[in-house]
């Protein structure tokens, strides 16, 4: 049976526009040669240029108008971490949130994410220091996507 959970089918969506970061596409970087998902530990010691997707909640609102009450809101938020093989720089850091930003943007176009998202939000950014050197190594990123389902059907 194929999927139905649009929670699944956003991530698919979401790992597919970031495998397409790269230089060679007309991004900043090739973050997109690498695309992991929710791995533990991002920045292990065999670290290679990359991306982690990381479903964090999922917030739900009952709509409480009574011609829509069997229907939910739902707010999924998504941390993505930029990975980098070397310490980089601040420009750097900047340049993975501009491909980032651009990625996501796509989604736009993507017609299974127009018929069912309502919103995008990128709530904020922020860079990953390696304690021991003070070196930036990444970057995280913060995206709230909307979306409605019927009531407890898969979200």
């Amino acid at each position: 049976m194929p999927t139905t959970d649009k929670r699944q089918i956003l991530i698919n969506k979401i790992k597919a526009a970031l495998a397409l970061i790269l230089s060679a596409s007309g991004y900043y970087t090739n973050l997109g040669q690498k695309v992991t998902e929710g791995k533990v530990n991002p920045f292990d010691t065999n670290r290679v240029d990359g991306v982690d997707v990381l479903d964090t909640s999922d917030d739900i609102e009952d709509d409480t108008t009574d011609e829509a009450r069997e229907i939910e809101q739902h707010t999924v938020t998504i941390q993505i971490s930029t990975i980098a093989k070397n310490s980089i720089t601040a420009e750097t850091a900047r340049q993975h949130t501009a491909d980032v930003r651009k990625a996501i943007k796509t989604l736009y176009s993507d017609a299974w994410c127009a018929e069912n998202l309502n919103d995008i939000r990128n709530t904020g950014n922020g860079l990953e220091i390696e304690q021991s050197r003070d070196k930036i190594i990444g970057v995280v990123h913060n995206f709230e996507f909307d979306f409605t389902t019927l009531k407890l059907e898969e979200a």
